[in-house]
């Protein structure tokens, strides 16, 4: 009979243990929520991070195009500064 008592307390004190230790896990400050919360704002600046090295790229790129492709510098000239050649005429349309 000593031993049938011992073994249910024992049991009921683990299950208390295990019910306090389940609400502790939904309920503390640094439980699941919180978790849950960081791995929200992990994988935000992960696809940040992606969108930064793709336009580090694009960036790349084009100051290497500045450098080396006349073209592309005339272009750029043409369209952002509103350069022309020496005895070119612009007509402007209306919008």
């Amino acid at each position: 009979m000593k031993f049938k008592t011992r073994h249910i307390a024992f049991a009921s004190a683990l299950a208390v243990i295990m019910i306090l230790l389940v609400i502790s896990l939904f309920l503390s400050p640094t439980g699941l929520k919180k978790y849950f919360r960081m791995k929200a704002e992990y994988d935000r600046l992960v696809k940040e991070n992606r969108e930064l090295e793709i336009k580090n790229e694009e960036l790349s790129n084009e100051v290497r195009a500045l450098q080396e492709n006349n073209e592309y510098i005339e272009k750029v000239a043409r369209d952002q500064i509103g350069m022309v050649k020496k005895n070119e005429v612009i007509f402007k349309v209306g919008k």
